[in-house]
């Protein structure tokens, strides 16, 4: 080896042998980029019929399940849901301008409303769909498979038809007493009046029942009446689906409207219609977004290799990315394209910084070589070489962004963050790889001088003077420590998590939809709701006396500490029924606390009602029943405190005699910061998602007969020989009890049981509890299941516990309804973003101390990430933007430009420190040339973004303002911060020295800078 090539660093070497085998690695690029084409292509072609149905292909479709945490509340929504309806509902509100709902005509309107809403006159297409199912499984389709394409081609429209509320449908009955004494259950509305004084008397018998009829469904005002519906969640589970329902429900509207009667939609199914309807907008803005950054490109270079090779950069970068998703089986959400934009925008960014040092290059070798084609593959060489190690560190950076959101449970995030992750590795393959390999094949350059915008100059040099100046760059350095504490302080003090207006931020508030969500709150006392379960150990168990006086002293409860609108449950019926038995006396309008009279009471009204009648308050053995309370909105901070006073009334009245519980083996009160558990609780918070499962103990608490509970003790595992003789039948009966389940599976529903319960073995338990008094066997296996059986049930089966409770007697369950889930997911969402931007900083920290050596330089890149983080944080606190699923992801895809910006101008720097010895110098140097460069690709990206502010989707013109106003921070924030923290601290980054060669470079490109005005030194 050569004197001469042993000097050469280790990032040149690699160039110039990417340089010299540039065909076969473009042929290896172009064989690679078209291998993640085909999903694409494969899913152009299904549109129009002529793909492979079985072969791989991009998904972009949007399921409700997917924005779902691994929660409790989520459990006992799966475990209710098919006995009292998930969480997906639509509310109409049918409001007259002038006069009541009280007219032939108004009431024949609800009632045409009602039936529709129900599904009359929806075509599901049933025997196009039944032969379409036969062909597909002639193919040996697999079922999930075979059930996505069905819903596709023919979408179901899957309404709960048990879930229809309206003064016209024939499940809402009044109560009244007959001569004889009994309590009867009839009709509302048997038939349609003909005549004004027939509708005058259902608005008579409507006023004698409050609080559900007369004020739910029909407005205090008597202008407005309410028809709501509730859908199967799981079957909501396509694009299709979804725009099939609003498609239908909006129809209604049109056809029903007229001068004198509004019609109001509201509901998480019309929500997300509104949102794929205005997709259109996305890809629009989309197209929008490459337009101007290729014409800012165009403004800024004046060459086409300035806007040919990003083009193509960006381009391959995106077939990788989408093709990614196809071939793992991803299901791209369009409603996160911002995020792959944005991807796709830091390609651009990087494609940017190394044209510019390309160009920089080539300028000076040109002369010096005198040959166009020898001075582009040197130049090309040289720029790669680099660049290498800032464009590599900072897309790793991002990497490591992106795979922090795995941190959270949610299956949408988890899925954008190992997409997120391979789209932007794949910008080291696509851009710095590709860059050198297309500039060796375009000609070179006609024009060797760069173009150099004068406004720049003096900008650059502005910044280089103020960031080393003997006074200014304290000022600076002061500035950034203010802004980061004030900034800090703002956010903990001000940030909301959730939403933190009323109606949803994905629209505007003058949107429809909002505008209807507000009209349905103001008259009926919200659309929104939180369900409460009481489950039972036995028939009849909720329908005793203790938990029905418990249901009303809770929804006194949740009147007195939460802004409560309505409450729907079997406690208003009782009241109203034994209010009549005592000729409707006001005083006698409560529920009576005589056992054998509620149940009589139930069983009169079960049976001179209708069939299934009471079905949505209680279970028609009786074993289980719901609250649900109704909000006016479903803000953060509603969900919040009506979450924490629900937990603390069920925390302060238990009904069960012996309560089960498998809880997390979590630290105490008289747990220290620093103790075992204590730490063990902070590791999971910070990584539960990513960690073995959490360890749970099981807890057994027994009544005593003074109504204080007493804790048994519990049998933990040692081995198989010392388990009781009956855990073998037990485990055979659970196992039975888990594939009937299975089996019992309608079309298109999720079995979400643990996948362990399937098959477990004596050696998977953990703890396990009898007590033949009470007849309750109880085992905890694998961690995080528990199996109850009740020895004293007719044909009793040992059980599996979704909610990881059982007890003998009642218990509350929370929570479900369309706040029990955002509960839930507001809940991930805190964990996520706390530990997203810990783990991002840490991250940030290690890899830039590590990959320049240098300690403080890596704390001088934190302390500007984190002054920008904060900085945009505090604005969205400021600006009324709760943190939710939506900001999470932007967050940390917004880091990771920040990260960007500062790394090449910290690269740059340490570069000039080798040629210059002096800090300041470099400094002022990196400003001038690398920090030109970050400016105009943040000015660039910032460009592009911000045309999406004006969307119709207010999700994407706040986000679009976000990263705007984030990338402008950090722009800022790398041009001053980090150069006026240098200047002050400086740090020994120049431990690596270059090559005489590279100096050389240096010295005559700071030469061809001086003739240009570019430095007065």
């Amino acid at each position: 080896m050569s004197e001469t090539q042993a000097r050469k660093s280790a990032t040149l070497i690699f160039a110039e042998t990417v340089v010299r085998w540039k065909f076969p690695i473009l042929v290896a690029l172009i064989i690679s980029t078209s291998f993640f084409f085909f999903p694409i292509l494969n899913a152009i072609l299904l549109t129009v019929d002529m793909g492979w149905k079985n072969l791989p292909a991009i998904n972009v479709d949007t399921q409700a399940r997917d924005q779902w945490p691994d929660h409790p509340f989520i459990s006992a929504q799966d475990k209710f849901a098919n006995k009292f309806g998930g969480s997906s509902s639509i509310a109409i509100a049918v409001v007259v301008e002038d006069g009541t709902i009280f007219t032939p005509d108004n009431l024949a309107r609800i009632h045409r409303i009602t039936q529709r809403l129900d599904g009359r006159g929806y075509n599901s297409h049933v025997d196009e769909r039944d032969e379409m199912r036969d062909e597909l499984e002639e193919l040996e389709t697999s079922p999930q498979k075979l059930q996505k394409l069905l819903d596709a081609t023919f979408p179901p429209y899957p309404v709960n038809h048990y879930q229809i509320r309206s003064v016209t449908a024939n499940n809402t009955r009044v109560i009244q007493v007959e001569a004889a004494g009994d309590i009867e259950t009839s009709v509302l509305m048997s038939e349609l009046p003909e005549t004004q004084e027939e509708a005058d008397v259902i608005g008579e018998r409507v006023r004698q029942n409050p609080p559900f009829i007369y004020g739910r469904l029909v407005s205090l005002d008597q202008k407005g009446a309410l028809i709501t519906a509730g859908f199967i969640t799981d079957r909501l589970n396509s694009r299709e689906t979804f725009v099939a329902v609003f498609d239908h429900v909006q129809q209604i509207k049109l056809d029903e409207e007229t001068d004198n009667v509004r019609v109001y939609i509201s509901g998480y199914p019309i929500l997300v219609g509104w949102i794929l309807l205005h997709a259109f907008e996305i890809t629009l803005f989309l197209v929008l977004t490459v337009v101007m950054i290729f014409v800012l490109l165009w403004a800024y270079f004046r060459r086409w290799h300035g806007v040919l090779i990003p083009a193509v950069a960006a381009m391959a970068t995106t077939i990788w990315g989408l093709g990614f998703t196809g071939w793992v089986g991803i299901t791209f959400d369009p409603l996160i394209l911002v995020i792959p934009t944005i991807i796709t925008a830091r390609a651009v960014s990087h494609t940017v910084q190394m044209a510019e040092r390309f160009f920089e290059d080539y300028e000076i070798l040109l002369p010096a070589l005198g040959d166009p084609e020898a001075a582009k593959k040197e130049a090309a060489t040289v720029a790669m070489s680099e660049l290498i190690v800032p464009g590599t560190l900072g897309i790793v950076t991002d990497v490591a962004g992106l795979l922090v959101i795995l941190v959270t449970s949610i299956p949408q995030m988890r899925d954008l963050g190992i997409f997120g992750a391979f789209w932007v590795s794949s910008i080291i393959i696509t851009v710095e790889i590709l860059h050198p390999v297309l500039i060796c094949y375009l000609p070179a350059p006609a024009e060797h001088e760069h173009f150099v915008p004068a406004f720049m100059v003096r900008f650059t040099n502005f910044l280089g003077n103020i960031t080393t100046h003997p006074t200014w760059k304290y000022v600076i350095a002061v500035g950034t420590v203010v802004l980061l504490i004030g900034s800090t302080y703002i956010t903990l003090v001000y940030s909301q998590i959730g939403e933190a207006k009323p109606g949803t931020p994905l629209l505007f508030p003058d949107h429809e939809w909002n505008v209807a969500t507000a009209e349905i709150a103001d008259r009926f006392g919200g659309v929104d709701s939180m369900v409460v379960f009481l489950e039972g150990d036995k028939e009849k168990a909720s329908g005793d006396a203790l938990p029905i006086l418990r249901m009303a002293e809770f929804e006194r409860w949740m009147g007195i500490y939460t802004p409560l609108g309505a409450t729907f449950s079997i406690v208003p019926i009782l009241r109203t029924a034994w209010s009549m038995n005592h000729y409707g006396d006001p005083k006698w309008s409560f529920v009576s606390d005589d056992q054998a009279v509620v149940r009589q009471q139930i069983y009169q009204m079960r049976t001179n009602g209708a069939p299934g009648a009471m079905d949505p308050y209680l279970t028609p053995e009786g074993k289980d029943s719901n609250i649900s309370f109704f909000y006016r909105d479903h803000k953060g901070e509603t969900i919040r405190r009506t979450v924490f006073a629900a937990e603390e009334f069920i925390r302060r009245n238990p009904i069960g005699q012996v309560i089960v519980r498998l809880e997390k083996d979590r630290a105490g009160p008289e747990d220290g910061f620093f103790t075992r558990k204590a730490l063990i609780d902070k590791w999971y918070y910070m990584l539960g998602p990513l960690l073995p499962d959490r360890h749970r103990e099981l807890k057994v608490q027994v009544r005593s007969s003074d109504s204080t509970y007493s804790t048994q003790a519990i049998s933990e595992f040692t081995r198989v020989e010392a388990l009781p003789e009956w855990i073998h039948e037990f485990r055979e009966g659970a196992i039975e009890d888990f594939e009937d389940h299975l089996d019992d599976l309608d079309e298109g529903e999720y079995f979400t049981w643990p996948a362990s319960l399937a098959d477990w073995q004596l050696e998977d338990i953990d703890y396990w509890w009898e007590n033949e008094e009470f007849g309750v066997r109880a085992v905890a296996t694998n961690t995080t299941n528990l199996i109850v059986e009740d020895t004293k049930a007719v044909d009793g089966m040992p059980a599996y516990q979704q909610t990881n409770s059982w007890t003998r007697g009642v218990q509350f369950v929370m929570a479900g309804g369309l706040m029990g889930i955002l509960a839930a997911i507001d809940d991930e969402v805190e964990r996520s973003h706390v530990a997203n931007i810990v783990l991002i900083f840490l991250v940030i920290f290690t890899l830039h101390s590590i990959t320049y050596q240098s300690v403080p330089s890596g704390f001088i890149i934190l302390l500007q990430i984190a002054t920008a983080t904060m900085l945009s944080l505090a604005y969205m606190a400021v600006a009324g933007m709760g943190l939710n699923i939506n900001t999470l992801p932007v967050q940390s895809v917004g880091v990771g430009i920040g990260v960007d910006y500062a790394i090449y101008i910290v690269d740059r720097i340490r570069h000039e420190v080798s040629d210059t010895a002096d800090i300041d110098e470099a400094v002022r140097r990196a400003i001038r040339t690398t920090g030109m460069a970050v400016a105009f690709t943040a000015s660039t990206i910032v460009g592009g973004i911000v045309l999406w502010t004006f969307s119709s989707l207010r999700f994407q013109a706040d986000m679009a303002k976000m990263l705007c106003i984030l990338m402008v921070i950090n722009m800022f924030g790398a041009l001053t911060v980090v150069p006026a923290f240098y200047s002050v601290f400086r740090p020994k980054v120049a431990t690596a020295l270059l090559t005489e060669d590279q100096i050389d470079a240096i010295h005559r490109q700071k030469e061809m800078e001086r003739k240009k005005g570019l430095r007065d030194d």
